[in-house]
Protein backbone atom coordinates (compact mmCIF):
# COMPACT_ATOMS: atom_id res chain seq x y z
CA UNK A 1 0.00 0.00 0.00
CA UNK A 2 1.32 3.36 -1.12
CA UNK A 3 1.52 6.29 1.73
CA UNK A 4 1.01 10.16 0.52
CA UNK A 5 4.06 11.97 1.98
CA UNK A 6 2.53 15.71 2.98
CA UNK A 7 4.86 18.17 4.29
CA UNK A 8 4.36 21.69 5.62
CA UNK A 9 6.65 23.93 5.70
CA UNK A 10 6.57 26.79 8.04
CA UNK A 11 7.07 29.09 11.23
CA UNK A 12 4.91 27.51 13.67
CA UNK A 13 3.37 30.88 15.23
CA UNK A 14 3.34 32.88 12.50
CA UNK A 15 0.26 34.02 10.86
CA UNK A 16 -1.32 33.07 7.93
CA UNK A 17 -1.36 35.76 5.86
CA UNK A 18 -3.48 34.85 2.99
CA UNK A 19 -6.49 35.51 5.77
CA UNK A 20 -9.76 34.61 4.31
CA UNK A 21 -10.32 33.24 0.84
CA UNK A 22 -7.24 36.09 -0.48
CA UNK A 23 -5.53 33.23 -2.35
CA UNK A 24 -8.70 31.30 -4.12
CA UNK A 25 -9.08 29.43 -1.09
CA UNK A 26 -5.80 28.56 0.63
CA UNK A 27 -6.63 30.00 3.31
CA UNK A 28 -9.93 29.21 3.70
CA UNK A 29 -12.29 27.45 6.24
CA UNK A 30 -15.89 27.81 5.02
CA UNK A 31 -15.87 31.01 3.00
CA UNK A 32 -17.38 30.16 -0.93
CA UNK A 33 -15.66 33.24 -2.28
CA UNK A 34 -13.20 32.79 -4.89
CA UNK A 35 -11.99 36.41 -4.93
CA UNK A 36 -11.41 37.46 -1.20
CA UNK A 37 -14.22 38.81 1.62
CA UNK A 38 -14.26 42.29 2.47
CA UNK A 39 -15.78 41.89 5.58
CA UNK A 40 -14.54 38.61 6.89
CA UNK A 41 -15.02 37.58 10.32
CA UNK A 42 -13.07 34.22 10.62
CA UNK A 43 -10.15 34.71 13.24
CA UNK A 44 -6.73 34.68 11.94
CA UNK A 45 -5.08 31.57 12.36
CA UNK A 46 -1.27 30.34 13.17
CA UNK A 47 0.34 28.25 10.51
CA UNK A 48 0.46 25.31 12.99
CA UNK A 49 -3.31 26.05 13.52
CA UNK A 50 -3.65 25.08 9.84
CA UNK A 51 -1.61 21.93 10.27
CA UNK A 52 -3.48 20.44 12.78
CA UNK A 53 -6.39 21.08 10.89
CA UNK A 54 -5.50 19.63 8.09
CA UNK A 55 -4.30 16.15 9.76
CA UNK A 56 -7.62 16.00 11.67
CA UNK A 57 -9.52 16.44 8.40
CA UNK A 58 -7.29 14.13 6.67
CA UNK A 59 -7.74 11.80 9.74
CA UNK A 60 -11.79 11.76 8.98
CA UNK A 61 -11.77 10.68 5.25
CA UNK A 62 -10.81 7.14 3.43
CA UNK A 63 -7.36 8.59 2.80
CA UNK A 64 -6.53 7.99 6.90
CA UNK A 65 -3.84 5.61 7.03
CA UNK A 66 -2.75 6.09 3.69
CA UNK A 67 -1.02 9.60 4.03
CA UNK A 68 1.73 10.69 6.36
CA UNK A 69 1.18 14.93 7.06
CA UNK A 70 4.02 16.48 8.94
CA UNK A 71 5.11 19.77 10.05
CA UNK A 72 8.55 20.67 9.46
CA UNK A 73 9.58 24.30 11.42
CA UNK A 74 11.84 26.09 9.19
CA UNK A 75 13.68 27.54 11.40
CA UNK A 76 14.91 23.72 12.95
CA UNK A 77 18.67 23.35 11.14
CA UNK A 78 18.40 19.53 12.21
CA UNK A 79 16.24 18.38 9.32
CA UNK A 80 18.59 19.65 5.81
CA UNK A 81 17.31 18.21 2.77
CA UNK A 82 17.37 18.98 -0.61
CA UNK A 83 12.82 19.01 -0.34
CA UNK A 84 14.23 21.57 2.39
CA UNK A 85 16.19 24.05 0.46
CA UNK A 86 13.89 23.87 -2.73
CA UNK A 87 11.37 25.08 -0.51
CA UNK A 88 13.69 28.01 1.44
CA UNK A 89 14.58 28.88 -2.33
CA UNK A 90 10.89 29.14 -3.13
CA UNK A 91 10.99 31.76 -0.42
CA UNK A 92 13.52 33.21 -1.16
CA UNK A 93 11.68 34.44 -4.50
CA UNK A 94 8.27 36.09 -2.67
CA UNK A 95 6.59 33.33 -1.70
CA UNK A 96 4.83 33.16 1.94
CA UNK A 97 4.97 30.18 3.79
CA UNK A 98 3.27 27.70 4.89
CA UNK A 99 4.65 26.00 1.89
CA UNK A 100 3.00 22.71 0.70
CA UNK A 101 4.81 19.44 -0.70
CA UNK A 102 2.70 16.61 -1.46
CA UNK A 103 4.81 13.48 -2.32
CA UNK A 104 7.74 15.55 -2.93
CA UNK A 105 6.38 18.49 -5.29
CA UNK A 106 5.58 21.65 -3.92
CA UNK A 107 2.17 22.22 -4.31
CA UNK A 108 1.06 24.99 -2.67
CA UNK A 109 1.70 28.57 -0.62
CA UNK A 110 0.77 30.83 1.18
CA UNK A 111 -2.04 28.93 3.17
CA UNK A 112 -3.65 25.42 3.70
CA UNK A 113 -6.37 24.47 2.53
CA UNK A 114 -7.95 20.50 3.72
CA UNK A 115 -10.28 20.13 0.48
CA UNK A 116 -7.17 20.36 -2.15
CA UNK A 117 -4.83 18.51 -0.11
CA UNK A 118 -6.97 15.39 0.26
CA UNK A 119 -8.43 15.79 -3.92
CA UNK A 120 -4.73 15.64 -4.46
CA UNK A 121 -4.11 13.10 -2.12
CA UNK A 122 -7.06 11.15 -3.36
CA UNK A 123 -5.71 11.35 -6.79
CA UNK A 124 -1.99 10.11 -6.09
CA UNK A 125 -3.87 6.85 -5.04
CA UNK A 126 -5.45 6.30 -7.84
Amino acid sequence: MDIIKVNIYGEKNKKIIGGCCSNKDTGCNSCSSKSGCSNCNTETRTIIDAYRSLNDFLNLTDVCGKVNVNFIELDDNRFETDEKDRVLDVIDRGFDAPITVIDGIIRYYGGISNKLVYKDVKELLT
